[in-house]
């Protein structure tokens, strides 16, 4: 015969035995201890790999580790995050079986808006018996990842047109991600001018560079202008950054006067004309008189 029972465990955990008893009608009965190993083990939940510093608006991958330490499997494990103010993909994970003394690793996508700390819940079946513990991650937002793309201009050369400049030099991604369609533009107080007015790299690995080119025009007085480095990450999110490219002062191309504009030939045919015009008013009224 097969006897099912449902035992409760109280409050302390350890090996106990107890006793099974089957009473006889017409004989003696049986005693029978037998051993319940009761744990209070919890699953263990940790983070692999995360950013030391999250950027916000940027997506992060991390990896949270869930290890079953228990001499059974638990079953239905499931990892739901709190989003918050935050964005995580995916919004919950089910994992299912867990055997004992083996690990999952789970991945999640993580864009911050905030410093608000993300609370990832656990939820497992031990037997018929439902548990849950909680993980919080930390959240420390800061305006530039350590591994994001970094454009750096170097080698920076200005020359003077008829009435623009034109600066040509190298830039680089000393960054250890790859920096998505790199421009380069003037901007103000300059004011950028065709041919050159934005100059489009292209995509930049870590350690590459690129040669570019920029055309603007600027005011005599201007002794500094901002070149303007821009690109984007892998999720389309857009970084940049100014870097100042000195002037000579008094020295650069000057815009055409409106006097400057008539050639030696015009101006020539003009006074002509004008002295015709006269002569003809003068003759005009000795002719008369």
């Amino acid at each position: 015969m097969s006897f099912t029972y449902t035992i409760q465990a109280g409050g302390a955990s350890g090996i106990f035995y107890p006793v099974f008893s089957v009473d006889y009608r017409d004989a003696n009965f049986l005693r029978y201890p037998f051993r319940v190993l009761v744990q209070e083990n919890p699953l263990e939940v940790s983070v692999l790999n995360k950013p030391e510093t999250f950027v916000t608006g940027k997506k992060e991958d991390i990896t949270i580790h869930i290890g079953n330490p228990r001499d059974n499997q638990v079953t239905g494990v499931t990892v739901i995050p709190q989003t918050g103010e935050h964005e995580i993909t995916p919004t919950s994970y089910f994992s299912g079986v867990l055997a004992p003394d083996s690990s999952v690793d789970i991945p999640f996508s993580v864009t911050p808006y905030g410093d608000s700390p993300i609370e990832f819940t656990v939820q497992y079946q031990n037997g018929i018996n439902q548990h849950e513990i909680s993980y919080t991650l930390p959240v420390e937002t800061g305006k530039k990842s350590r591994k994001q793309a970094d454009t750096v201009l170097s080698n920076v050369q200005v020359n003077t047109e008829k009435d623009y400049y034109r600066v040509t030099g190298d830039v680089t991604n000393s960054g250890l991600e790859t920096a998505n369609a790199v421009v380069i533009t003037s901007v103000d107080p300059a004011v950028p001018v065709f041919p050159f007015k934005v100059y489009a790299v292209g995509a930049l690995k870590p350690d590459d560079f690129a040669s570019f080119e920029v055309t603007f025009r600027a005011d005599e007085n201007v002794t500094e202008v901002p070149l303007r480095a821009s690109f984007k990450d892998n999720d389309g999110n857009e970084f940049s950054s100014d870097t100042l490219v000195e002037l000579d002062s008094g020295r650069g191309p000057k815009p055409k006067k409106d006097e400057e504009r008539f050639s030696p030939l015009i101006i020539g045919v003009v006074g002509a004309l004008a002295l015709g015009v006269l002569g003809a008013v003068w003759y005009s009224r000795r002719a008369r008189g």
